[in-house]
């Protein structure tokens, strides 16, 4: 029997001169993977870490919405 266990984000930094503050909602870009290079589970790792990646952004303020979205988290802060 396998158990599941809860997704840890470990490193919450961000870039130095990163501005969050002008920033209320995000997204996340559209992801297509392809191929024989693609594993099997990878979509759902993929919507593990986004769902993980939301609620902490959730925490801070901000609201994801696939409508107009100010940001995209990325490893640097946000781009838009």
């Amino acid at each position: 029997m396998a158990a599941c266990s809860s997704v840890k984000v470990s490193n919450t930094a961000s870039a130095p001169n990163a501005d969050f503050t002008k920033y209320k909602t995000f997204d996340f870009y559209k992801l297509t993977a392809s191929g024989d290079t693609v594993s099997k589970g990878f979509d759902e790792r993929v919507a593990v870490l986004k769902s993980a990646i939301s609620a902490e952004l959730g925490k801070r303020g901000y609201m994801q919405t696939s409508s107009s979205p100010e940001g995209y988290p990325t490893k640097q802060g946000f781009k838009n």
